[in-house]
């Protein structure tokens, strides 16, 4: 069956994305047995793995659909802990479809909450996480201390997920040098976040005036004020 064929060295599948889809494709032909001969084998397949294939073995049950509803509770908490136990680096690209499940989601949180910057960036751009990333970017703005640090920070991580942040976090963000003593007045990045955001029905324009004013940054939006 395929999810072996994954792991043999003379399968044309052997560590192939493809196996997935072959998956998705025998559970859909062939209901409800399909579905219960796919169950057993990934949860064999869970069963069996060491450490060292447990990120392939993730990647490829995760991209089965409904997948979750097909383990039984030994590989669920088997998963559970390779999100936890992982070293960042490897469990970088399955975060975004992991956060998917409303079981894993709470796990997946505490995950992104270790990632620095350089892992949170590639989390973003390169295996494109982005809503559960949005706490996590703010807490590293929150620490900026140089308007260097604030530039990079803004440039690789919150301006890729920029439609994703509500009017809350724009509130967070706005009153964090005063709440945080983040240093993002003077930023280039920071400016051009606030007239982007000027740019965008979020705020009224007086209620902006007035949050950026309380917070030391009015000036830097001449034409609001």
């Amino acid at each position: 069956m395929t999810i072996f064929e994954f792991f043999k060295e003379s399968s044309p599948l052997y560590w192939k994305p493809q196996a997935s889809s072959a998956l998705n494709a025998i559970i859909e032909m062939y209901r409800p047995q399909g579905e219960t001969r796919v169950a057993k084998q990934i949860n064999r397949v869970f069963q069996d793995a060491t450490d060292a294939e447990l990120s392939a073995v993730a990647a490829l049950v995760t991209a089965i659909t409904s997948y979750w509803g097909l383990l039984l509770q030994p590989a669920r908490d088997k998963l559970a802990q390779y999100i936890r136990n992982t070293p960042n680096q490897l469990v970088l690209p399955g975060l975004a479809t992991l956060a998917l499940t409303a079981e894993l989601a709470p796990i997946v949180q505490e995950k992104i909450a270790t990632l620095n910057l350089e892992e949170l960036a590639i989390a973003i751009n390169t295996f494109g996480l982005k809503s559960p990333a949005k706490e996590r970017v703010l807490q590293l703005i929150f620490k900026v201390r140089s308007f260097n640090s604030a530039n990079d920070v803004l440039n690789r991580t919150f301006l890729p997920l920029f439609d994703e942040f509500t009017k809350d976090d724009f509130v967070r963000l706005i009153r964090s040098p005063t709440s945080n003593g983040a240093d993002l007045i003077g930023a280039t990045v920071y400016t051009n976040v606030l007239k982007r955001l000027q740019g965008t029905s979020i705020f009224e324009r007086v209620e902006l005036n007035q949050l950026l004013d309380e917070n030391n940054a009015l000036f830097l939006l001449p034409d609001l004020q």
